[in-house]
């Protein structure tokens, strides 16, 4: 096993069990990194890097660009097939991402179509949590279902398109089966032992389930879940019916492109579609989830009324040539509210989407990729994760308190020049969604939605939230 000289314990030269007690403990290199630097061996053939020139050298550089994926993520397939986020291979995963990509662009964000789908799901969560706090089914403190309801209204219509919309906010019946779903989806994902052993022995998995031997967890044809598979199935029989699809949704545009190209790498089958589609669904769920609750829930702290005081005035501000009503603010308007993008990025920096590593494998086909000043050769894992940035205190003072003032150009009694500065070197180490060629494709989105939801809920009158 070939040996290099980067820093690190001289346990981690020889052996992975440091690594897999850090993250059985769920604890991040942070610690690694302010002893021995930026670039640190954590374990045998494996390095992780906490510094924008880290970043760039193992995503964003051209040898780097298109580096295969680690771990393999077996337990996202979806319909025993492949999607885009669990291809492995760089080349293969970019002519997946290029058919997509449009669908997510920045010119996404700022539609009427996302607006208005964003706007009826901040109303529709708005009103169903008045409903059940009435009626005392909600706790104070449990808004996450009624939100992750929210979000599945808005991901239908992006992933499947706008004929697709679900109504699970207004309609017990979808929510009903909606809600089965993601109980599954949970269990799934982050209770299940089948998806923890699909995740530490990827290709045992993948040997078991191609000669039918499949533990429960990893039996995913979704045939019995009634809302996701559905959903999907009557949005591909709704274009198999079409003669010429022109829609832009990534399930249009992947079905486009089987039709026009046949079985490719790019979109190999119909079962890929369905699973891409699902993946990108529950993704567009997820991601902006957690981080929303961690929003509200710090918004509701007396210690922070001050700060929701002043977003309020902000949205109110920038309702008034709209009927003032925050549901009609254009997203381009929202963008620009700094105080709200201040609140929503500094929640981001504390409460990732995916707050563990992001890792990438070195092949032959690069030979070596260049990481911090050291020659990593092919058969090393390259990587790093979102916490290890956003806690350095050298780039965010007082980095484990929530701060979003330190997004703000007249923050923390700085000079100007300086303050410019400050903030330049943190949205360079903002790793909230990745970076490189597979950071998350629906970022856009993202923002649009908690930009959005989070309008519609504080431009209401000062109450509790959570």
């Amino acid at each position: 096993m070939p040996r290099l000289p980067i820093p690190g314990t001289w346990l981690a030269k020889f052996t992975v069990l440091p690594l897999i007690l850090r993250q059985v403990l769920r604890r991040e290199f942070d610690g690694l990194h302010g002893r021995y630097g930026p670039v640190v061996q954590t374990g045998p053939l494996r390095v992780s890097v906490n510094d924008v020139a880290g970043l760039r050298d193992v995503f964003l550089s051209a040898p780097a660009r298109r580096l295969d994926r680690y771990p393999k993520l077996v337990f996202l397939h979806n319909y025993a097939a492949e999607n885009l986020i669990s291809t492995v291979d760089g080349d293969i995963h970019h002519d997946r991402r290029k058919v997509v990509r449009p669908s997510y662009a920045a010119t996404l964000a700022v539609s009427e179509d996302l607006r208005d789908a964003v706007a009826r799901a901040a109303g529709g969560f708005i009103e169903l949590r008045k409903q059940e706090q009435k009626h005392r089914r909600l706790g104070d403190d449990d808004v996450k279902p009624l939100l992750r309801l929210a979000l599945a209204d808005i991901m239908s219509q992006v992933v499947y398109g706008k004929a697709h919309e679900t109504r699970t906010l207004r309609d017990p019946a979808q929510r009903m089966l909606f809600q089965k779903d993601a109980d599954f989806h949970d269990w799934r994902i982050s209770r299940s032992a089948s998806a923890a052993f699909a995740l530490l022995l990827p290709d045992t998995a993948l040997w078991l389930r191609n000669r039918g031997w499949s533990p429960k967890g990893l039996d995913i044809t979704l045939k019995r879940r009634p809302f996701t598979d559905q959903l999907g199935r009557n949005a591909l029989r709704a274009l198999q019916q079409e003669s010429r699809p022109t829609g832009t949704s990534p399930m249009e545009r992947m079905y486009r492109h089987f039709v026009e190209n046949g079985p490719s790498p790019a979109v190999p089958s119909l079962e890929y579609i369905l699973s891409d589609c699902v993946d990108h669904f529950w993704a567009g769920v997820n991601t902006p989830l957690d981080p929303l609750l961690a929003l509200f829930k710090k918004l509701d702290l007396p210690q922070y009324i001050h700060v929701r005081q002043k977003l309020q005035a902000e949205l109110s501000e920038a309702a008034l040539p709209h009927d003032n009503s925050t549901s009609r603010i254009p997203p381009a308007t929202l963008s620009r509210l700094p105080l709200l993008d201040a609140v929503i990025r500094e929640t981001l920096r504390l409460h990732p989407p995916v707050p563990f590593g992001l890792e990438r494998r070195i092949t032959e086909r690069e030979g070596s990729v260049k990481v911090g000043g050291h020659t990593v050769p092919a058969g090393w894992i390259v990587g790093a994760a979102p916490e290890t940035l956003h806690r350095r205190s050298d780039i965010f003072s007082h980095p484990g308190e929530w701060r979003p003032d330190r997004w703000l150009a007249g923050g923390e009694g700085t000079t100007d020049e300086a303050r410019r500065e400050s903030l330049r070197d943190m949205k360079r180490h903002f790793y909230a969604f990745g970076a490189g060629p597979r950071m998350c494709i629906g970022v856009n989105v993202a923002w649009a939605a908690m930009r959005g939801i989070a309008a519609g809920v504080y431009g209401q009158p000062l109450r509790s939230t959570t």
